[in-house]
């Protein structure tokens, strides 16, 4: 608890999240509780938005980065490519990832 808010993926500060295979389609809902918006950081790799509170985007483009609204879902796809090792993925507010909103995996062959 920091200053009256937690800073947590699923429940958990620096969560350890499931691993996920080399070539294996990774469909993801991040949701975001909170009524402050976040902008959810995925590193090493690219994703396409596919929704955004149940809507798809104007537009396609691959990110690294996108802006989880307020009391809001975004649904990415990504491809895990031949990289195994740790990752991560956070909230792009430094204060926030600091804090602990943030997750480790692991990409496994």
């Amino acid at each position: 608890m920091r200053h009256g808010v937690d800073f947590v993926i699923d429940h958990e500060s620096h969560h350890r999240d499931r691993p996920v295979r080399v070539g294996e389609l990774q469909v993801w809902d991040i949701v975001n509780g909170s009524p402050m918006s976040h902008p959810f950081h995925l590193h090493g790799f690219f994703f396409r938005v596919v929704e955004v509170n149940g809507k798809p985007p104007a537009f396609l483009s691959w990110e690294d980065t996108v802006d989880v609204p307020g009391r809001g879902r975004v649904r990415i796809a990504w491809l895990p490519d031949d990289r195994p090792g740790e990752w991560m993925y956070h909230c792009h507010i430094l204060e926030h990832h600091a804090a602990g909103m943030m997750a480790h995996f692991e990409v496994v062959r």
